[in-house]
């Protein structure tokens, strides 16, 4: 199986080994169902986001079975192809790493979750919060979108870069790790009366 659903009224949970074309097709589904009432615009631009996350988080999964790290950087475009995919669907399912997309709806808004079985590498959690820091004090940055390497960032920025397009917080997507797993999460205000988690949380 490419995926599995669990759903109730609140919730739409998506578990998944590798972001395939099914997996991909039913998790835009799925954002169409939860983001109701919103302009296909902003659905498309969550959807895009979301992708781009999956990619990356792939992508540490791929880096952890691949011993020559200068052919993954210079091959990504080729190791998230759908061949290579369903190729490594198998291996991701017999040693765990899989990846999911939990959507909320939370009053005057929806919270997107992402967790991956894998940590964000240490050295990649200094440069993102480095990054997203610069972003956010409206620093200039510049990013290679060259085919011939992964620029893990690219995916980081280019999420940042569309969620505030659309008119979300820089402080509501956070990015890091939690019990040495990857968690991700964007909240997406519905009205002026939302409330971020940090100040749910902290009441």
């Amino acid at each position: 199986m490419n995926y599995v659903i669990s759903e109730n009224e609140n919730i739409k949970k998506i578990t998944f080994f590798v972001p395939d074309e099914p997996t991909k097709r039913v998790l835009k589904e799925k954002i169409a169902e939860v983001f109701t009432g919103i302009s296909e615009e902003k659905v498309s631009s969550i959807y895009l986001c979301l992708k781009e996350l999956i990619n990356y988080l792939t992508a540490i999964n791929l880096m952890k079975m691949t011993t020559n790290t200068s052919v993954f950087d210079n091959k990504l475009s080729l190791l998230l192809n759908e061949s290579y995919l369903n190729y490594s669907r198998e291996r991701f399912r017999a040693s765990g790493k899989s990846i999911s997309v939990v959507m909320r709806n939370v009053k005057d808004g929806i919270v997107i979750e992402i967790y991956n079985s894998e940590p964000i590498p240490e050295d990649h959690e200094k440069e993102i919060r480095k990054t997203l820091r610069d972003l956010s004090l409206g620093n200039q940055f510049a990013l290679s979108l060259s085919d011939q390497n992964y620029n893990f960032l690219a995916s980081i920025v280019m999420t940042w870069l569309m969620l505030k397009d659309i008119g979300i917080e820089p402080s509501l997507f956070r990015i890091g790790n939690r019990d040495k797993k990857t968690f991700i999460r964007i909240e997406v205000p519905l009205n002026e009366n939302y409330l971020p988690m940090r100040i749910m949380t902290s009441v």
